[in-house]
């Protein structure tokens, strides 16, 4: 299963279809593994930090974006195919965790640093999902502070201003 692809719509579409034929709301889950990508299941690890694994460079600028424009793409999938909405994953250290976080995100370009830096990228990927679905279109972020220095009183503040 996937929405990485428009040859994942037909299938897509019937899911959706199913569900709301069955009086259901649905919402797509989309994330990005970052970091704990695995290449024996065909991932490949995208770091914010050098730091984060031995051997491997921090993602670029241009790849930030481009993983953006991905979820964004994979929102609008889901909306064709029929889905209320989407929940973008931003817990468990995944790729946007990754760069909220100030334990693992030791970037100096315009997605690291400060909380407004490193919530850049978990912003531009909402508000973009936003725009490009418009605002009947339902967006759901899940979050976890439990792990990788993740701060309470950040994640309210970015929440705040995310769905204000």
């Amino acid at each position: 299963m996937g929405i990485h692809s428009d040859k994942h719509l037909p299938g897509l579409t019937k899911m959706a279809t199913a569900i709301r034929g069955g009086g259901a709301l649905s919402a797509v889950q989309l994330h990005h593994a970052g970091h704990r990508a695995k290449p024996e299941f065909g991932g490949i690890p995208a770091p914010a930090s050098s730091k984060t694994l031995k051997d491997i460079k921090a993602i670029s600028t241009e790849e930030v974006e481009r993983i953006r424009d991905s979820f964004i793409e994979a929102a609008k999938r889901a909306q064709l195919s029929g889905f209320d909405g989407v929940s973008v994953h931003g817990a468990f250290g995944w790729i946007l965790s990754e760069f909220l976080s100030p334990n693992l995100n030791d970037r100096t370009d315009k997605y690291g640093g400060s909380i407004e830096n490193r919530a850049r990228f978990t912003i531009e990927v909402i508000e973009g999902i936003r725009k490009a679905c418009g605002n009947d279109f339902q967006i759901g972020w899940r979050l976890s502070i439990e792990r990788y220095g993740l701060r309470l009183e950040e994640l309210r503040e970015i929440t705040t201003e995310i769905f204000d």
